[in-house]
């Protein structure tokens, strides 16, 4: 690429807030002078700011932690959930390199490419497969890993080596990672419930402690973890959060075991914080507990103990948490990181902004939602009507997925019967003989719901008398399809389309034309072989 890196100031955060922290008062007894005296306030804490978009904070933080270059660079995609995931779990492990950001399209932005060289990397990474990290991202990073390699004469640029780190579906993936981690086996490991609202806080305060793998539970299939556990060989099993006991027992089976639990994030995050004993300078972190970005950055940038707090809490009651986790793991930093936008009127974060949702989802957050049962949505009023021969389907939704039904079932039919498509009367049904059963369904049923398939919790399918669909395409799209101009909306339409074609009898269709429409029948999701995203039968 014939660029050339020079290195930045490492001061590239915010300037330091100071805070004071009321006096606490205590009674003490004196012998003959019934003084009270006060005990002295301790020194205020300064706050160190990153509060920058997800790109430039990761940059600022592969500063501050590796100000000297690392050989290593990983490179994680922050618009997936499922991928932020178990890489917050890994942030706080003993990672060899930092972790750095593409763009949510998968490709590499600029900033990301001058911190390769600035780095000196000779490996890299990637945290996620094509779909959420691009065959040109990788290639520009190990252009950029190369050029700076050149120009400080230390590596042939052939020393630059790529991998990636992705199992099957979230499950896998943080199998993958923690065994990638620790080769050896480790001695601790850390189990984190996949399937609750906070799974992202958890496996960022596990990962947070530094002493051990974290493997993030699916209570519904526990084979893969019981594999992991089997190989990782660990002595002592930590339950975080709210996993049952009988499934913590059974993985555990006969090694020692524990569980960290508590009433609230904050609870939980002093209890991990007790279980360590620190150098008195080590730093603490405080993150936004709804912004998994900062939890990731958060878990790497902890050398000291880690908390997660709310939207709503103000800058002193944050600083008091931040104190008692310092007591508890014997730190005495003068200062803590807070990562996540500042807030407003003395708040120390700001709340995420509002999401603007579509295609019937109640929240954007879809990935560890699912329960693994269905619900037969009923027929609700306002279905579209189609002309031509008559195709019944029943539509299943997965209980748990933020999905309004009703709403989900008036939009499936209006794509089903639009004059684009098949050109058949698509009638949704709640009994009697169908041709298909459309589910909705998590990224782990999809794997289930499509097996012998191969869909790796990415993908979604057609097999038997099922038409699966999956919630995380649903939500976030494919980047194949949105990197060639196409939008969420026509993407959804295109996978209705293209999965009810094949429960139509319809086969996969080579890509036409260069910079034509493709055919629906392509394989949209993972390569627009030169065509312009399409969603229609017959646009």
């Amino acid at each position: 690429m014939g660029q050339s890196y020079t290195r930045r100031q490492l001061l590239r955060i915010g300037a330091a807030a100071t805070v004071a922290v009321p006096a606490a008062v205590v009674s003490v007894s004196r012998m003959n002078t019934g003084v009270e005296p006060h005990r002295p306030s301790p020194p205020p804490l300064a706050i160190v700011r990153y509060d920058a978009e997800p790109i430039p904070a990761a940059v600022d933080a592969s500063w501050r932690t590796y100000p000297a270059g690392s050989t290593r660079v990983y490179l994680a995609n922050p618009g997936d959930l499922s991928a932020v995931i178990p890489i917050a779990a890994a942030a706080g492990s003993p990672l060899a390199g930092p972790v750095l950001f593409t763009n949510t399209d998968g490709s590499l932005p600029e900033a990301t490419m001058a911190e390769i060289g600035r780095l000196q990397a000779t490996a890299v990474t990637a945290l996620g497969n094509e779909l959420l990290i691009s065959a040109t991202a990788l290639e520009q990073a190990v252009e950029a890993a190369r050029t700076a390699a050149k120009a400080g004469g230390y590596a042939h640029e052939d020393d630059v080596t790529v991998e990636t780190w992705q199992g099957e579906g979230l499950i896998g993936t943080s199998t993958k990672i923690a065994q990638s981690l620790f080769p050896e086996g480790a001695e601790r490991i850390y189990l984190v419930p996949a399937r609750t609202p906070g799974t992202i806080a958890l496996a960022a305060l596990a990962g947070s402690a530094r002493r051990g793998p974290v493997l993030l539970v699916d209570p519904n299939d526990l084979a893969p973890t019981q594999a992991a556990i089997a190989q990782l060989d660990p002595e002592y099993v930590v339950s975080v959060g709210e996993l049952e006991p009988a499934i913590s027992d059974k993985l555990a089976k006969n090694r020692k075991k524990t569980a960290l639990t508590a009433g609230s994030m904050n609870a939980l995050a002093l209890n991990i914080a007790s279980t360590r004993r620190l150098d008195e300078a080590a730093l603490a972190v405080a993150a936004s507990v709804d912004d998994p970005v900062s939890l990731l950055l958060a878990a790497q940038l902890a050398t000291g103990p880690m908390v997660t707090v709310g939207p709503e809490i103000t800058v002193e009651e944050a600083t008091k948490i931040v104190r008692s986790a310092n007591e508890l793991s014997h730190a005495k930093g003068s200062r803590f990181i807070a990562v996540g936008r500042k807030g407003t009127e003395n708040h120390l974060f700001q709340p995420r902004p509002p999401q603007t949702l579509t295609g019937a989802l109640t929240s954007a957050d879809v990935i560890g939602t699912g329960k693994g049962t269905f619900t037969t949505v009923p027929v609700p009023s306002g279905l579209a009507v189609g002309k031509g021969p008559v195709f019944r389907y029943k539509l299943k939704i997965e209980d748990g997925l933020p999905v309004d039904h009703a709403a989900f079932a008036v939009l499936l039919s209006q794509i089903l019967n639009d004059p684009r498509g098949w050109g058949r009367n698509f009638v949704q049904v709640e009994s009697g003989p169908v041709d298909t059963n459309v589910m909705l369904s998590s990224p782990p049923q999809v794997d289930v719901l499509c097996a012998p398939l191969d869909t790796l919790g990415e993908t979604s399918c057609n097999i038997d008398d099922r038409t699966v669909l999956n919630i995380k395409r649903w939500a976030y799209g494919a980047t194949p399809f949105l990197q060639a101009g196409g939008n969420l909306e026509q993407y959804r339409q295109y996978v209705v389309n293209h999965e009810i074609g094949h429960a139509q009898g319809f086969g996969h269709e080579p890509p036409g034309r260069v910079g034509s429409p493709a055919p629906v029948m392509l394989q949209q999701t993972l390569d627009m072989q030169g065509c312009a995203p399409n969603g229609w039968p017959n646009p």
